[in-house]
């Protein structure tokens, strides 16, 4: 494995959580202020 290739993966899992995080509070809330 390279650097940069580690590297990738790690952003690649950052956005990945980011994106949980949006959809799992867009599911949470939604009904709620809806």
């Amino acid at each position: 494995m390279s650097a940069v290739y580690m590297k990738q993966q790690q952003n690649m899992g950052k956005v990945g959580a980011m994106l949980l995080n949006g959809l799992l509070l867009l599911l949470g809330e939604s009904p709620l202020r809806w």
